[in-house]
């Protein structure tokens, strides 16, 4: 059964990002930067639903990718807080400060306890970049972008630690992958929520 409605989103996706206008961007993966195909989203959903035979990232890229999310998700957050005329949205971005500021210390703290070096550099990619500044210029509908833009990462996120925390070959970090998914699985429940409002 969950096949089936997993083939049927697919296909509904298929015939809904094949009738894209033209002038919409296509859409990208907010750590990779590279354009997304119903392919990758289909893949992405299997990540989520934890029936994808991926290859886990190494424990360097996952470290840099993980910390790279949360810089954004921070600085997405600020501005959100700056520029929202929802005190929902408001409240929202105000926790994803929070947890996203725990979240880049305990990811410290599982790269410090490890006993192989690791380099450790997150930042803004491009993408994230570009992200930012789409927020930045959004105007009045801002909201909906900030939104919108958050569910995007916080399902790319969980299909990440998911596949990571069960596939990563570091167990400082797929422990850290693990205790981070519960809070991003609430963050994306919070954002279909407000997102349905």
């Amino acid at each position: 059964m969950r096949r089936l409605t997993l083939l049927i989103a697919s296909a509904a996706l298929v015939t809904a990002c094949n009738s894209r206008n033209a002038t919409e961007p296509a859409p990208t993966d907010i750590y990779s930067g590279t354009v997304l195909s119903p392919q990758d989203d289909l893949q992405s959903a299997e990540a989520i639903n934890g029936t994808s035979d991926t290859n886990a990232l190494s424990p360097s890229d996952f470290a840099d990718t993980l910390g790279s999310a949360n810089l954004f998700e921070i600085e997405a957050a600020k501005i959100a807080i700056e520029r929202s005329k929802s005190d929902n949205v408001r409240l929202f971005a105000r926790q994803m400060i929070v947890d996203h500021e725990n979240a880049q210390a305990q990811l410290e703290k599982a790269i410090s306890s490890r006993t192989a070096a690791l380099t450790f550099t997150p930042k803004l990619d491009g993408q994230q970049n570009a992200q930012i500044n789409a927020l930045r210029a959004a105007g009045e509908k801002f909201d909906n972008a900030y939104i919108e833009q958050q569910r995007i990462a916080h399902e790319q996120a969980l299909a990440m630690l998911t596949d990571f925390a069960s596939n990563g070959d570091d167990a400082n970090l797929r422990k850290l992958a693990r205790s981070t998914m519960p809070v991003v699985a609430a963050h994306l429940d919070h954002l279909r929520q407000m997102a349905g409002d």
